[in-house]
């Protein structure tokens, strides 16, 4: 490990101490490395259907949903957008497949 990740690793060691970390949902206190509890994570659940027209042809080969905007999907999401939680898109992103 260079100097500059040794650096990195202590730097975010001394905030994590100083500033707890909280999930980005509820605030429940979690590791450093989640951004999310796992009672939030559990409220996510990713849906996937295969939508039919009329005719019974499919319009998409899929959809895919992390679920109805409500509940901690829809406080991740303004996570996100309005208190800049960027890594949380990458995570929700993964979530999806």
């Amino acid at each position: 490990m260079g100097k500059i990740e040794t650096l990195q690793t202590w730097g975010r060691a001394l905030l994590d101490f100083a500033y707890p970390p909280h999930c980005a949902v509820c605030e429940a206190d979690i590791e450093a490395a989640e951004l999310l509890c796992g009672s939030c994570w559990a409220e996510i659940v990713t849906r996937r259907s295969h939508p039919q027209t009329e005719d019974g042809s499919r319009a998409f080969e899929q959809v895919v949903s992390l679920g109805p905007f409500t509940g901690a999907l829809q406080q991740a999401i303004y996570a996100l957008k309005f208190r800049n939680q960027v890594r949380l898109g990458r995570a929700l992103g993964e979530r999806m497949g």
